[in-house]
């Protein structure tokens, strides 16, 4: 039951889950956690750059969840560009993103030998639990009912998620420092991701979106840069883009671009990329 009632959902996050696995095809995927799915327009990429985009950025997941995604979308189709969103909570241990979040992908357990190594990994006694058909689906049962009879507010728009209104507290002065925390299991994943894609011929971009803070240096993310530098891959760096952060406007809240934020930077962003990169 929960298992038909998954795979044949017709709104919010278990369609667009569905969508992503089984049905995209577009040549620009874009991968990441909520800023992912709120900073890319895919209509504004693809003008930009003549080709097809989605987002499939996903609230509350860090890199585990992103490498084990692609690693299903493998097994169909592989795009000929990724835009990797790197967050903090993809470099640094936190408790809230972490590598549980591949639970969500549980449903398709046995599709891809990779994503099953990658869950297997969040306990000793995983392999024995995703026996039960009910523990694969336990997490997110009440999105799966709610997904089969009515549709929220979330208004995906090829995957992305627009954002209304905007921030009115006032600005912080962050300092920003590499931290001591960094995850290293985090950064071999991004490692994983980037090196899936450049065997497979899959140009890649790393990126950092801008977040509605004042920064007094932009060092958080030597680590990732250095990662790029090491693997001859883009980085296109506006965490601390004074264009953004010193304007209220753009931002839904402190980390999340609104709309008329996401439309700029996504112009941004795709004048960048096709400064070094042809679709066709």
């Amino acid at each position: 039951m929960l298992q038909s009632s998954f795979f044949n959902a017709k709104f919010n996050w278990c369609y667009h889950t569905n969508s992503i696995v089984k049905k995209v095809n577009s040549d620009i995927l874009i991968f990441g956690s909520s800023k992912a799915s709120h900073h890319y327009v895919p209509s504004i990429l693809s003008d930009s750059l003549k080709c097809s985009v989605y987002n499939c950025g996903m609230y509350g997941k860090c890199i585990y969840y992103h490498y084990g995604l692609l690693m299903l979308i493998k097994e169909r189709y592989l795009p000929k560009v990724i835009l990797l969103d790197v967050t903090n909570s993809d470099i640094y241990d936190d408790r809230l993103f972490t590598i549980d979040g591949v639970k969500d992908l549980a449903p398709y357990y046995g599709v891809s030998k990779d994503l099953d190594t990658l869950i297997n990994k969040i306990s000793p006694f995983e392999k024995f639990k995703m026996l039960s058909m009910l523990y694969r689906y336990n997490s997110r049962i009440i999105d799966i009912c709610r997904d089969n009879f009515r549709k929220t507010d979330q208004n995906w728009e090829n995957g992305y998620m627009p954002l209304s209104g905007y921030i009115q507290s006032e600005k912080n002065t962050m300092t920003i420092q590499e931290e001591n925390n960094i995850e290293q299991d985090r950064v071999l994943y991004i490692e994983k991701f980037i090196l899936f894609c450049k065997q497979n011929n899959v140009k890649i971009f790393i990126c950092i979106s801008p977040v509605n803070f004042m920064c007094e240096n932009n060092n958080t993310y030597i680590t990732v840069a250095n990662i790029a530098a090491k693997h001859d891959v883009p980085f296109l760096n506006h965490y601390c883009d004074t264009y953004f952060s010193e304007n209220n406007i753009f931002f839904k809240d402190v980390t999340h671009l609104n709309r008329e934020g996401a439309v700029i930077y996504s112009s941004l962003i795709g004048e960048e990329i096709r400064n070094m990169f042809e679709c066709q």
